[in-house]
């Protein structure tokens, strides 16, 4: 009699447990279906995550004169809030996913691919596109042969740098990746809602965020736990371009140049942008060219095409 309580006592827990599997089985399922790294469709540019988010950092209306499949506008988020007037011709182009550069549907895997991430510096706030560091290093790589994307985002932290730079490689299928690192205590935070949430310092003018979240994360903060986090966003880029043979660069925010501002006061000029763009492509030499004689020429002719653009 007491074996046959104990083997239905152990059926009972088995069917208990049993349901709950399940459950939880439906749960992981569900959860990795809306995975914010992993796509079931990766090559497919409808599998891209979003950049700019539209509809909150450009609430102004689009102007007209976009290249096809792009809306155009004159002012992005922090620019409306200082209340620029835009009375100049700087206006920025962005693709059906808020990035600023052309649509993913026009690349060419016949050509080389470049994938340039960063924050609101490589995105250009305050500049046209002309001016930007990325698009100087189109003097370096013939747009007959090289196709660059800025996948740059403002606000972005280094966490969300290295989720799109792993949710972009199976799509760009990039030969080099060029990244400016973005400041250090910045953070990426998933809801309970599956939202993605930047963790920002907060501003008086750009941005305030009074969350239970924003709270807890600054109150981890520290100097060696920045340091720490970036390592370890260091580390997997740096496997990542190892196992698919990519030449990788980059370069931390801090040692972006600023003897110049850009239209809004607060983000480099268009001679900083020059200068970080000698700064990234000598490091470029550096690694792909061993030859100082070869190097110099060049770095020669790209600081000749710079002069003259």
């Amino acid at each position: 009699i007491l074996m046959k309580k104990i083997r239905t006592l152990l059926n009972k827990q088995h069917d208990e447990f049993k349901q709950l599997e399940e459950k939880e089985k439906e749960q992981d399922l569900a959860r990795q279906e809306s995975s914010h790294w992993f796509s079931p469709t990766p090559h497919l540019p409808t599998a891209l995550p979003s950049g700019v988010n539209i509809e909150t950092e450009c609430s102004v209306d689009p102007l007209p004169g976009a290249p096809p499949n792009m809306q155009r506008y004159g002012l992005m988020y922090n620019e409306i809030n200082q209340k620029i007037n835009p009375n100049d011709d700087l206006t920025y182009d962005l693709n059906s996913y808020g990035f600023r550069c052309r649509p993913f549907e026009d690349i060419d895997h016949k050509k080389q691919q470049i994938m340039i991430l960063g924050c609101s510096y490589t995105f250009g706030i305050g500049l046209k596109q002309e001016h930007l560091w990325h698009d100087h290093l189109r003097l370096a790589f013939s747009d007959e042969t090289t196709q660059i994307w800025n996948l740059g985002v403002p606000g972005y932290s280094n966490d969300a740098i290295v989720r799109l730079t792993w949710r972009f490689l199976e799509y760009i299928r990039p030969a080099m990746i060029f990244i400016q690192w973005s400041h250090f205590h910045r953070r990426e935070y998933v809801r309970d809602d599956n939202s993605l949430w930047r963790i920002l310092t907060n501003h008086p003018r750009f941005w305030n965020d009074g969350s239970s979240e924003y709270k807890a994360f600054f109150m981890m903060h520290n100097d060696f736990n920045d340091q720490y986090c970036f390592e370890k966003n260091l580390a997997f880029i740096s496997n990542v371009v190892r196992a698919y043979h990519i030449t990788f660069e980059y370069e931390t925010i801090n040692n972006f140049p600023s003897i110049d501002k850009a239209r809004d006061d607060e983000h480099p000029g268009p001679d900083s942008h020059k200068l970080f763009a000698v700064q990234i492509y000598n490091q470029y030499l550096n690694q792909v060219i061993y030859e100082n004689k070869e190097k110099q020429k060049f770095l020669e002719d790209f600081l000749n095409k710079l002069d003259e653009k």
